[in-house]
């Protein structure tokens, strides 16, 4: 915070002596908004756009798009039926489909231990507590 009191505090730092035009770089630090102000913003956010949106697919069409041709690029270029290619597309977005739900779960499950340690550990601080 500003020595004022009034917005995030300033810093002046010299620049390198590579750029001689511009005496100083000011960089203005903000605080980290708390992940439930953030979560909140994104989830209005994306409310009012989907009460606002007609045809909510069409939110989505350009990157779904864009990732589907990502899987196309994948396939071998000596392949060129159109229609194998998009079987082995629809394959290599399966298989990162199946990928990625893998990882989801591997994350599920350490979450799950860390939270069950975390609890284990609270159980023994209190257990470790005299009473007074």
């Amino acid at each position: 915070m500003h020595a004022s009191g009034r917005g995030p505090a300033l810093e002046s730092r010299p620049r390198p002596p590579s750029l001689p035009f511009e005496k100083a770089v000011i960089t203005i630090t903000r605080t980290k908004r708390p992940r439930e102000v953030s979560a909140a913003c994104g989830r209005i956010g994306g409310l009012t756009t989907a009460a606002m949106t007609i045809d909510s697919r069409q939110l989505t069409e350009a990157a779904r798009q864009a990732r589907y041709q990502k899987y196309l690029d994948q396939v071998p270029a000596e392949i060129t039926d159109p229609d194998e290619r998009t079987r082995r597309a629809d394959l290599l977005r399966r298989a990162d489909m199946i990928r990625m739900s893998q990882k989801a779960a591997k994350a599920r499950k350490l979450k799950a231990e860390a939270a069950r340690l975390e609890a284990e550990a609270a159980e023994v601080a209190d257990d470790s507590v005299p009473a007074a």
